[in-house]
């Protein structure tokens, strides 16, 4: 019974996540005067779309994740990601298009929602990873500071002393850098 309501959660979750990018798919679809037999059919398809798409992708990030590990030297920039997965969308809407009877859609329909979804995609990206700064490089005395720092105090502490120390540095780059050590040493100490 847990694995069925854990099971009917996540459904109703990643439902949640895709009601309002699906009903601007629906009214995308009903203004500009595609076909589609029903209701019924076009929530069916919306729906298919959304789950399949989602398999579709983290088979494309699993697979550039692999990449990037199998061959070490080798640099896939995030764009080479999102085209993969725009035309992983893309696929999947004309495959779905295809093979159910109750609709159809024109090919520029097509490159539209999945122009859509990709920015959506990103944008929910972007609220998982926050407002996270990119890399946090700073001096490496300044990092050393932060390990004897953590070894003292707790991070929040540490963010604090480090900040006071380093006024010249955004605060946002001390939380990350001190966040990534104190991840690190966790990650290090439960090896």
């Amino acid at each position: 019974m847990k694995d069925f309501l854990a099971g009917f959660s996540i459904f109703l979750v990643i439902l949640a996540l895709f009601v309002p990018v699906g009903l601007v798919y629906a009214l995308i679809i009903h203004f500009t005067g595609q076909y589609y037999a029903s209701i019924i059919i076009l929530v069916l398809f919306l729906l298919l779309f959304c789950y399949i798409d989602i398999g579709i992708s983290t088979l494309i990030d699993s697979f550039l994740q692999a990449s990037k590990e199998r061959y070490e030297g080798l640099y896939l920039p995030k764009l080479v990601g999102n085209l993969l997965e725009f035309c992983g969308t893309l696929i999947v809407l004309s495959a779905l298009d295809y093979f159910m009877d109750g609709i159809e859609l024109s090919i520029l329909i097509k490159l539209v929602i999945a122009l859509i979804h990709e920015i959506a995609s990103l944008f929910l990206e972007g609220l998982e990873t926050g407002e996270e700064v990119e890399g946090a490089d700073l001096a490496p005395e300044v990092m050393n500071d932060i390990h004897h720092c953590l070894k003292q105090a707790s991070w929040t502490d540490c963010v604090a002393m480090m900040h006071e120390k380093y006024p010249h540095i955004p605060k946002g780059e001390i939380i990350h850098a001190v966040r990534k050590v104190y991840i690190d040493n966790k990650k290090g100490s439960s090896e």
